[in-house]
């Protein structure tokens, strides 16, 4: 509690007489009794350094909020229960981070990405695929209030024949920017930076080059790490069993864009995300976006001002300004069954009648998606093997929108799903860690519809809603049905902690059908890669 006594009285009196003196007085009290004692660094949003943290925030005494990643590493942020904690991974993951007493610290490392696997498509045949990369990670502590990172790392790579026809069509290699032709396959540049300032003991601001993900699975149908990074500013207030993020985003839509980056359309999203503690167990999420481009034919608009206010609803601000921009709305439900186990699930809504819902006649416009979930940590009480069942849903048209600069898209990928919309899919992982090595499978289906040339069907979010193949009668799948079965075997050494730096062994096998035909892929690799963020090569 801030307390002020008599002489701290006189000074406010005595300056009294210059008003916007006594006001920084005042910030400056304030400032000095919010003061925090940690840098406020980002944990990595890498799926495989988040699962011990992630075990962490499963026991019923973690008050922390599991959903918003990349996870906030400071007091704060991950309210520490030490007594409650299992002291090795406490000291492991967060005390030296946390407790660190040096004021500056600057650490330069390298970061490498070589691979070399084969591969076959639908024949004897063995085609190579290589991956070579080399880049820099800088993270440096100013202070204890600021925190500085960034990252960047430059590769040439073939592919498997599956994610070298998805390059071809969307130019860019998934979630990590644009792929430029070489002799040698593709180039592509992933870079990412943020600055982090803790202004008080509630209030963490961020402004960056990056990713964010919110929910507590596999997949997010709220906000997911699928497309590439962006920029964007984060403001994060944590107040007793609350935490509220505020996300204003720059996103772009590079289709005609011929690789020119002065032709890229662009596009903001701002985003409010309040997460609530309700008991001990339960974790209740309320999810809403807006997203509008920055111009169009008739006007230079910008980024709207009337999306900045924090504690407002956007569609009642949409409605009264006349605009006819992209709001989505959702919800995050987890409940932790146990201290070693977690149900969760996802609820989001673009539009809907609920009229139209309830004559479940398929209206073209009921547009949501619905996500369910379970973890279990140590399975069968033994130590490091985890498994995840996770099943996702979306009906045709959602995330769309009648301008097709204003979809739930950036870089040419869904910002959510990286199958956007028409889909079903069902995920299946196990894995197991002992000390540095890691075993996992992982195993996805899924059916979904793509459509004609001729035909909008829902299945393709790149297009405007305009002009629906159907009004009604429309369901998951329809338009030309693809169905995947995919399975993953991976194997992986760990080198480096700081850099996730770990050699690995990687199996594929990939069935694809599509109406009558089959594709099949098989594809082993193996390699050394600093891998700080998820690829998702899974669909």
């Amino acid at each position: 509690m801030l307390k002020i006594n008599s002489r701290t009285f006189f000074l406010l009196k005595k300056s009294s007489r210059l008003k916007f003196g006594r006001i920084i007085f005042l910030c400056v009290l304030i400032f000095k009794a919010f003061s925090v004692s940690s840098q406020p660094e980002n944990f990595s949003l890498n799926n495989y350094k988040n699962e011990e943290l992630e075990k962490l925030f499963n026991l019923k005494k973690s008050n922390s909020h599991a959903a918003i990643r990349p996870v906030l590493i400071n007091r704060n942020d991950i309210i520490l229960h030490e007594d409650s904690f299992p002291s090795l991974i406490y000291k492991k993951l967060l005390r030296n981070k946390i407790e660190n007493k040096k004021k500056f610290i600057v650490t330069l490392l390298p970061l490498v990405n070589f691979s070399y696997g084969v591969y076959s498509s639908d024949s004897t045949t063995l085609n190579t695929a290589q991956t070579t990369g080399v880049g820099l990670l800088l993270k440096s502590k100013l202070g204890n209030r600021l925190f500085l990172e960034g990252s960047f790392l430059g590769s040439n790579g073939s592919y498997p024949s599956y994610l070298e026809s998805f390059i071809e069509n969307y130019k860019v290699l998934p979630g990590q920017g644009i792929a430029r032709p070489t002799s040698r396959g593709y180039f592509n540049l992933d870079y990412n930076a943020y600055l982090s300032f803790d202004a008080s003991k509630y209030f963490n601001f961020q402004l960056g080059q990056g990713k964010n993900f919110i929910g507590e699975g596999y997949r997010s149908l709220l906000l997911s790490d699928n497309a590439f990074s962006y920029p964007y500013f984060k403001i994060s207030t944590s107040i007793w069993n609350i935490k509220y993020v505020n996300l204003s985003n720059v996103w772009k839509d590079i289709r005609f864009a011929n690789g020119q980056f002065s032709n890229n359309k662009i596009k903001y999203s701002s985003i409010h995300y309040l997460s609530w503690n309700a008991t001990k167990r339960l974790n209740i999420g309320l999810f809403e976006s807006i997203i509008w481009q920055s111009s169009d034919t008739l006007s230079n608009r910008g980024f709207d001002v009337n999306y900045l206010n924090p504690v407002i609803f956007y569609r009642p601000v949409e409605y009264s300004i006349g605009s006819a921009d992209n709001a989505i709305v959702g919800l995050h439900l987890s409940f932790k069954t146990s201290n070693k186990s977690k149900l969760y699930g996802q609820l989001i809504v673009d539009e809907f009648l609920l009229k139209e819902i309830r004559a479940r006649n398929g209206w073209w416009a009921n547009k949501y998606g619905g996500q369910l979930g379970l973890k279990v940590f140590d399975f069968a009480k033994v130590e490091g093997l985890n498994f995840q069942i996770e099943l996702n849903a979306v009906r045709p048209f959602t995330y769309s929108h009648g301008s097709i600069y204003q979809s739930y898209l950036h870089f040419n990928q869904p910002v959510a799903h990286p199958l956007g919309s028409n889909f079903v899919e069902g995920i299946a992982i196990v894995n197991f860690s002992k000390k540095r090595w890691r075993f996992e499978n992982q195993f996805n289906y899924a059916m979904f519809g793509r459509d004609s040339l001729q035909r909008n069907q829902g299945g393709d979010i790149f297009k405007s809603y305009a002009n629906p193949s159907a009004i009604y009668g429309n369901k998951i799948g329809q338009g030309i049905k693809h169905i995947t079965f995919i399975n993953q075997l991976k194997t992986y050494y760990l080198i480096d902690k700081e850099t996730n730096l770990r050699a690995e062994a990687i199996f594929l096998i990939r069935n694809e059908k599509v109406q009558n035909k089959n594709s099949n892929t098989l594809f082993f690799s193996v390699g050394i890669t600093s891998t700080l963020g998820n690829k998702y090569y899974d669909f």
